[in-house]
């Protein structure tokens, strides 16, 4: 090739300054780590919260086995004796939102009572580790019980909660925080939706810790490669979800599963979400084509059984 010479390469420079070259995490996938997936069930979870959870489920079975029009005409509905409001949307799918979020929120509450211990428990094999949530709450009450455990800091650093509310500015700072803090135990808590992209310095950490789940598998692999990417210098990335068994949590990894196929079946490149739904998903939770109604009816009819 012919040498460009001082005046060629100024050229070639003028030429490219507005061009870029993109890689995907598929094209660098054999540089970065192998990431294990764990399922972490929550065992004997706080009878109080459960039992408000599965009044809700009952209520949500009522109403989806009466099916009535007047329902969806309701400006609020009455959920395990906790009045929502539907807002402005009305109609079947407004509903059914409204109903799912307000389950997934009453998850949350059940979840953040035990995180900090599966927080705890992973902080004994990685010294950073990022915990994500969807609420604001719970990554709060996380932070809460991280730093009640240990007010003065000396064991663990906490760090957060950062969340919409938070500056991008100062995420960001916190989480370079994080990765000043080799060598010593730190925990970076957010919610997916303030840190879920665009944190690269959350790479430091080799462990993520999810204390909920969501409908769409790529908000949570857009989370997982926050420290699965390029700049990770583990030798493993694990990935731990916390599960209420027999719960909203089993609907939703059919969910996530159903969409991950749909993915993959319209690019042969999209295989990750299906990677992340096979080793979270149960086998008896299988997806199997049902409408959505019917397929939460499933899922509630034996809590329903043994309430009556």
């Amino acid at each position: 090739m012919r040498r460009l010479g001082r005046r060629g390469l100024s050229e070639l420079r003028a030429r490219l300054s507005g061009t870029f070259i993109r890689y995907t995490k598929a094209d660098v996938a054999t540089q970065l780590p192998p990431i294990k997936r764990h399922r972490i069930p929550l065992e004997d979870p706080n009878p109080v919260l459960l039992e408000k959870y599965q009044k809700a489920e009952l209520d949500i079975k009522g109403y989806l086995r009466d099916y009535a029009k007047e329902i969806y005409e309701d400006s609020e509905l009455n959920l395990g004796g906790m009045v929502v409001k539907l807002g402005k949307q009305r109609g079947p799918g407004a509903w059914r939102i409204t109903a799912m979020t307000t389950m997934m929120g009453l998850l949350s509450e059940i979840k953040r009572e035990r995180a900090v211990y599966t927080v705890l428990d992973v902080l004994n094999r990685h010294d950073l580790v990022v915990a994500w949530t969807y609420r604001v709450a719970s990554a709060e009450a996380l932070v809460a019980q991280l730093r009640a455990l240990d007010p003065t800091g000396s064991s663990i650093e906490v760090l957060g909660p950062v969340s919409g509310k938070m500056p991008q500015e100062k995420r960001r700072e916190l989480a370079t925080q994080l990765a000043a803090c080799k060598g010593r135990r730190a925990v970076y808590v957010a919610t997916i939706g303030s840190a879920g992209t665009c944190i690269n310095d959350l790479v430091s950490a080799s462990a993520s810790v999810f204390v909920d789940l969501w409908w769409r598998p790529s908000d949570l692999l857009q989370a997982e490669a926050r420290i699965h990417r390029e700049g990770q210098v583990a030798s493993l990335v694990e990935a731990y979800y916390l599960v209420v068994p027999n719960t909203l949590d089993d609907y939703i990894l059919t969910v996530l599963e159903d969409k991950a196929q749909a993915a993959a079946s319209i690019s042969p490149y999209d295989k990750a979400g299906l990677h992340l739904t096979a080793e979270l998903t149960p086998s008896s939770a299988s997806a199997d084509g049902e409408p959505d109604l019917d397929a939460i009816c499933k899922i509630l009819q034996p809590l329903l059984q043994e309430m009556s």
